[in-house]
């Protein structure tokens, strides 16, 4: 899958998305070309909202995605590559160094980062939790 596949296929997921969800998704995510991410306060400061409710927006949007068959219809390819270069990398490995190997381009990384976070086969696993079962 290239790069525009991968942001065009999620920019069409997230068009599926109450407008709010949506703005959330792209915020946290930084899915608007050159922009950043944003944290769940400087959202919540925006919306004039709390960082928490920006958080159940987030969860809640994540649902809706995940409850439809688009995602895995529209990203299968994209994610397999993505797992066969995590398993490539000994099964376990830094987010940044799996999107490296995909590309430089900070915006599609971006998008890559998105499809992590709602991928089944994929979970965040901190650098504490790795010391204590090595």
């Amino acid at each position: 899958m290239n790069e525009k596949e991968i942001v065009n296929s999620i920019a069409q997921i997230l068009e599926s998305l109450p407008q709010r969800h949506r703005e959330v998704l792209e915020k946290r995510f930084g899915l608007r070309p050159g922009e950043k991410r944003h944290t769940l306060e400087s959202i919540g400061q925006k919306y004039g909202i709390t960082r928490e409710r920006i958080r159940q927006i987030e969860n809640a949007a994540k649902r809706l995605i995940l409850d439809t068959d688009e995602l895995v219809s529209k990203t299968n390819k994209a994610v397999r590559e993505l797992k066969k270069a995590i398993d490539e990398l000994g099964g376990v490995a830094p987010e940044k160094e799996v999107l490296n190997r995909f590309t430089d381009n900070p915006d599609v990384q971006d998008y890559l980062h998105f499809l992590l976070h709602l991928s089944e086969p994929f979970r965040d696993v901190k650098k504490k939790d790795l010391k204590d079962k090595i």
